[in-house]
């Protein structure tokens, strides 16, 4: 869509398969330069809620499918929103 087109940022809070499949998506449209390059922040605690999203990772890199570096690059975990906040504060230069 238009607006993730011009995002300074993705998040993506705990969700089920269409969340996962949506953080994919992004990847490989930002690896393909179809979408520019910007931090995608997944909020909440990993192994209660992102547990599958990164053994799925795993599982992918250990195959081969997708490259580690490539896909650490662009994720950045936090654990609660405020951190999210805060770190999109200081990137986007707000505070």
């Amino acid at each position: 869509s238009v607006m993730i087109m011009h995002s300074a940022a993705m998040i993506f809070a705990p969700g089920g398969t269409g969340t996962e499949w949506e953080i994919f998506q992004t990847i490989e449209q930002m690896k393909s330069g179809q979408l520019i390059v910007v931090p995608i922040y997944i909020v909440g605690d990993k192994h209660i809620h992102w547990q599958s999203f990164y053994d799925r990772l795993d599982d992918m890199i250990n195959r081969g499918t997708i490259k580690r570096h490539e896909v650490e690059a662009l994720l950045i975990h936090v654990d609660n929103p405020e951190d999210v906040v805060k770190l999109l504060t200081k990137s986007l230069k707000l505070g």
